[in-house]
C-alpha cells in the first residue's frame, strides 16, 4: 500500500484504507470535522478544505489555533534505580 499524502480527496483515503467514523465540529474552533480511523487504527480529525478548485481533506491538527489544548501530557518516566556505582 502505497503512503497516503495530503492534502488527500475522500477517495484517496478510502483507498488507502482510511474508514469514516462520524462528523461533528472541533469543540474549541467550531470548524466542521470529518473523524477518520486510519489503517493503525488511530482516530484523525479531518477538515474539508477547496485548493485549486479541488475538495480535499486535510489534518485539524495543522489548522486550528487551538490544537495544543488537545495534546495529551507525555507520561513521566519512572525513576530508575541504579545503585551505589561507586563502591
Amino acid at each position: 500500500m502505497d503512503t497516503l499524502k495530503f492534502p488527500a480527496t475522500r477517495r484517496q483515503l478510502d483507498e488507502a484504507g482510511w474508514t469514516f467514523k462520524f462528523a461533528r465540529a472541533c469543540r474549541r474552533c467550531h470548524v466542521n470535522l470529518e473523524f477518520y480511523v486510519t489503517p493503525a487504527k488511530k482516530l484523525a480529525p479531518l477538515e474539508g478544505v477547496i485548493i485549486d478548485q479541488t475538495w480535499v481533506m486535510v489534518s485539524h491538527f495543522l489548522t486550528c489555533p487551538f490544537r495544543d489544548d488537545f495534546k495529551q501530557p507525555k507520561p513521566t518516566p519512572a525513576p530508575t534505580k541504579q545503585g551505589n556505582l561507586f563502591q
